[in-house]
């Protein structure tokens, strides 16, 4: 009996630690579609003032490169959006100077 409480409460304590990483992966997911579609927009506005500012901060970020290149691609496929969040993380980290940390 306490043998099956201890592994019911380990599987419990599983299932949880999934459910919480699984949820902020798609948080991460639905970040990442909306900067990509932010960072697009931006690139097609050009040169205003605001979308100047805009440029600048996606580029901090590692979202843009300094050239004004999309980091991500885009896409509605799963494997899209997962390369898209790999590709934002890695530049926003190799930016940031973070790339180590991992």
């Amino acid at each position: 009996q306490r043998i099956l409480g201890q592994r019911g409460a380990r599987q419990q304590a599983v299932e949880e630690t999934l459910d919480l990483a699984l949820s902020d992966l798609k948080s991460l997911r639905e970040y990442a579609a909306q900067t990509v579609a932010a960072a697009k927009q931006v690139a097609t506005k050009g040169g205003s003032g605001e979308a100047a500012g805009v440029q600048q901060m996606l580029q901090d970020f590692g979202v843009v490169t300094d050239k004004g290149a999309l980091v991500a691609s885009g896409g509605k496929a799963r494997e899209d959006v997962e390369e898209d969040v790999r590709r934002v993380c890695q530049a926003a980290l190799e930016k940031r100077g973070g790339l180590g940390m991992l």
